[in-house]
């Protein structure tokens, strides 16, 4: 059995969405002196058995640098495969995936246009949009930071652009993601658990971006407070959401993991 989850906001937390139970939550994350993200410490204890019992693979949207600062997965719980980058990223035993990423660059070759390309044409526009950051993930995708409600019109015409040229653009809180298509959690899940011959496949997430492993799991586990619960048009056979929210969710998803392989 294979267990891959999102991080952020469905594993770890940071500290304003924690509101009480103060002392069961122990640091997984710090970025020089700040303190950034943290896991309740039975979560830690239950992750660690389902480490010893499936594979475990954390999956994120974050570059590889940020992921790298979560200790837990550095020092306590040291998982086989990680997935960076929304998926355009895997590592084995700490090791970039070759084979893959020979697939996300044929892709980008054959299928879709290349960053440097989107990111001239979203040049054009930028200015007509409430952004107060744009930053590159690993050299696969663009994502910004969003200071108030983005006009819609501006963005429309320019999605419309990105989806002919095979990338999405995708709102998730503040933050603004254009990734090609070809770049996906679900896809980068699969070919590990194609590798190990795996069959029975557990994902959750809290976002859209995570959505995309729903269609690959037997299992698919969403926290309630994030934005696949706000979907109109979830597939109910797909996704289960959990009945807590902020960081007792995370150990609800683990809880019910385990009793998968119980």
């Amino acid at each position: 059995m294979l267990f891959a989850s999102d991080l952020d906001r469905t594993l770890i937390y940071s500290k304003k969405f924690i509101t009480r139970e103060e002392n069961q939550i122990q640091l997984v994350e710090s970025k020089g002196d700040r303190e950034m993200s943290y896991m309740l410490s039975s979560s830690i204890e239950i992750l660690k058995t389902l480490s010893n019992k499936l594979l475990f693979v954390p999956v994120t949207t974050r570059s590889i640098e940020q992921y790298k600062r979560i200790d837990v997965f550095q020092k306590e719980i040291k998982p086989k495969y990680f997935v960076t980058s929304n998926g355009g990223n895997i590592f084995s035993n700490g090791e970039l995936d070759k084979d893959w990423e020979k697939v996300i660059i044929s892709k980008f070759n054959k299928e879709c246009l290349m960053l440097e390309e989107v990111i001239s044409e979203f040049n054009k526009i930028k200015s007509n949009l409430n952004i107060v950051t744009v930053r590159k993930v690993d050299e696969l995708f663009l994502y910004c930071i969003l200071e108030s409600d983005i006009p819609q019109e501006a963005l429309k015409m320019f999605s419309a652009w990105l989806e002919k040229n095979k990338w999405r653009t995708i709102l998730n809180g503040r933050k603004l993601y254009f990734v090609p298509m070809h770049i996906n959690k679900g896809e980068a899940v699969k070919y590990i658990a194609d590798k190990k011959g795996i069959k029975t496949i557990i994902t959750s997430g809290d976002s859209i971006l995570d959505y995309d492993m729903a269609s690959i799991s037997n299992l698919f586990i969403s926290p309630q407070h994030g934005s696949i619960y706000e979907l109109n048009n979830y597939d109910n056979n797909m996704v289960k959401f959990t009945n807590k929210s902020g960081i007792f969710a995370s150990h609800e998803i683990l809880e019910t993991v385990l009793k998968e392989v119980v």
